[in-house]
């Protein structure tokens, strides 16, 4: 009997444990079951690389956010559907501006279907919607999240999707798309590569290699542009910003980022290759300039200078555009609209020099005995100064003088001396008309 009892105690204490790890079971179901909705309504915790900021909101699905998209929901459906966003997002480029800051990299994508692309920034989250049927950067806060981090040539991708009770992540790489450039119809720099590609290219200034001191050195053999103001020395790898609807060269302090830019490389004496930028330096052009071809000087120097006489060692009588003139030595005489004149003040030279002032340059060396006699040396230059010809004009042999008769309108003795020019200076200053 003892022994029938203790194994029927035991029996029911083996039961009794069964029942208990049935119960404590029983009760570790109910609590997973019950707190699943608390699970499922945490926010996702999404870090980006280098972002100072964590995203922490439960973020719900409004389903008219997304009303013609593969975002769009069916009453049946039970989950949201995550689309592969490896077709939807184009990597176009990075901000290339040699002014651009490396520490805050601009990366340019574009989405399937958009007609404009969109600039994010790397490491930053940005939130995506739909559009009229295509994907886009968000104002606001939706369920698909993306973070694009730039490595090397590469841009790594994570797309994260918060929902009630669905989370999920994508990552991919893509590389920069290799498309064909062309400027969109709203793009800012159609006007500013319309204007560039007026302006030309011209050849050395002759001017500064004859006459160009140790000041114009680093002027000597360049090319030029010419813009609204003069003509301005080319430099390899130099910036220009596109500032007031014109372009103007970055000198040393002005603020360059914000506005479209152009790089000039000078890849030989007749070419220039320039690179463009727009103001987030995504959208980049690249062309070429060739420089102008130099034509002959239409002018015939024996022509300019009629009944060219010597007064003096350093001045010369001449009718030039039919009207009388002394020269002297160092003079610029200058041919504009209104015919030619002598340039006199140190403003009007800089301004010849800088190519505000053009037309055909005359200017005037000296006066030289050679085996035939007396000349007039000096330079004629073309209007853009690419062509310089050297010019040695003998003096018009004057007839005997009779007394009292024929007196000669452009001298006043019979000598060939310096005193012409105290005499001349009181009535007739160099170069002015007579």
């Amino acid at each position: 009997m003892l022994y029938e009892s203790c194994y029927y105690l035991r029996s029911l204490r083996v039961v009794y444990l069964i029942n208990a790890a049935l119960m404590l079971l029983v009760a570790m179901l109910a609590l997973v079951f019950f707190s699943l909705p608390y699970f499922n309504e945490r926010s996702l915790n999404v870090v980006c690389p280098k972002l100072k900021r964590r995203v922490e909101k439960t973020i719900a699905l409004d389903l008219k956010a997304f009303p013609a998209s593969p975002l769009a929901l069916e009453e049946s459906d039970q989950q949201f559907p995550f689309i592969d966003l490896k077709d939807e997002v184009l990597f176009l480029g990075t901000n290339k501006r040699p002014d651009a800051d490396p520490s805050d990299p601009i990366l340019n994508v574009k989405f399937k279907g958009s007609k404009e692309s969109s600039i994010i920034r790397s490491d930053e989250l940005v939130f995506l919607t739909y559009n009229q049927g295509y994907m886009e950067v968000a104002d606001h806060e939706t369920p698909l999240m993306l973070c694009a981090q730039l490595q090397g040539d590469q841009l790594k991708l994570d797309a994260h999707l918060n929902l009630d009770g669905s989370s999920r992540q994508l990552s991919w790489s893509a590389a920069p798309a290799c498309l064909p450039k062309r400027l969109s119809s709203q793009s800012p720099l159609l006007k500013a590569v319309d204007r560039l590609k007026h302006m030309k290219v011209y050849g050395p200034d002759q001017l500064i290699k004859i006459y160009g001191g140790s000041e114009f050195s680093d002027k000597k053999g360049v090319l030029r542009l010419e813009t609204s103001t003069g003509m301005e020395p080319i430099e390899d790898g130099e910036l220009w910003v596109w500032k007031n609807a014109d372009w103007v060269r970055a000198k040393d302090g002005m603020q360059t980022q914000g506005f479209p830019i152009a790089q000039f490389f000078v890849r030989s004496s007749e070419q220039v290759d320039i690179k463009l930028w727009d103001a987030q330096g995504c959208d980049q052009v690249h062309f070429s300039l060739a420089t102008q071809r130099s034509s002959p000087i239409p002018i015939k120097v024996q022509e300019v200078f009629a009944q060219l006489r010597k007064r003096t060692h350093t001045s010369v009588s001449c009718r030039l555009g039919g009207r009388a003139r002394i020269l002297r030595t160092g003079d610029w005489i200058l041919k504009q609209a209104e015919g030619w004149r002598t340039l006199r003040s140190i403003n009007e030279i800089d301004a010849c020099v800088s190519g505000q002032l053009t037309g055909e340059l005359f200017v005037f060396d000296g006066i030289k005995k050679m085996a035939k006699g007396w000349c007039l040396q000096g330079h004629l230059f073309d209007q853009r100064r690419v062509q310089a010809q050297k010019v040695s004009l003998p003096f018009h042999v004057a007839q005997p003088k009779k007394q009292h008769k024929d007196i000669d309108a452009y001298d006043f003795d019979a000598f060939d001396d310096d005193d012409d020019d105290d005499f001349l200076s009181g009535f007739l200053p160099g170069g002015d008309d007579d």
